[in-house]
């Protein structure tokens, strides 16, 4: 996920947080015109059985990383939901879904950002 992050967003920051470190395992800042516009979280579990505690721990993550958005990779998924779900805010996908969503994610961040802008900065 992190190659692929890198290869579709030069531009944007993408670091790995190093293992046993606290928060998610990748925070990618979005970078547009020069300017930061928002962050995205990514964990990844790689697990046979669902547990909503990887849910809770990446919200957690997401408030402390202050990041708009917080993405978890998994093959397993809570009972009913397949491919892709949002539970608690957190966008749960299956590892083959992420690149779509995260390029539908970064623009909608990207937008948000230049609608809060001033009429100046905006038309830069």
């Amino acid at each position: 996920m992190y190659e692929t992050l890198k290869a579709d967003f030069p531009d944007d920051r993408i670091n790995r947080v190093n293992r046993g470190q606290p928060g998610a395992d990748i925070v990618h800042v979005i970078i547009s015109n020069g300017r930061e516009c928002g962050k995205i979280i990514y964990d990844s579990k790689n697990h046979a059985a669902w547990r909503n505690d990887f849910v809770t721990k990446l919200a957690t993550d997401q408030m402390a990383e202050r990041a708009e958005h917080a993405i978890l990779s998994t093959r397993a998924f809570p009972s009913g939901a397949r491919h892709v779900h949002v539970q608690s805010g957190v966008i749960v996908a299956n590892p083959a879904r992420i690149a779509a969503l995260v390029h539908i994610v970064r623009e909608h961040i990207i937008h948000t950002h230049t609608l809060r802008l001033g009429g100046e900065a905006r038309s830069q």
